[in-house]
């Protein structure tokens, strides 16, 4: 995982994140 992604953009890339976790899970 990369952290200078969640640096950018924490809020979209979050839920975005979240997202795409939960359903490759």
């Amino acid at each position: 995982m990369n952290i200078q992604i969640f640096g950018k953009s924490k809020s979209f890339d979050t839920k975005k994140a979240e997202r795409w976790f939960k359903e490759r899970r």
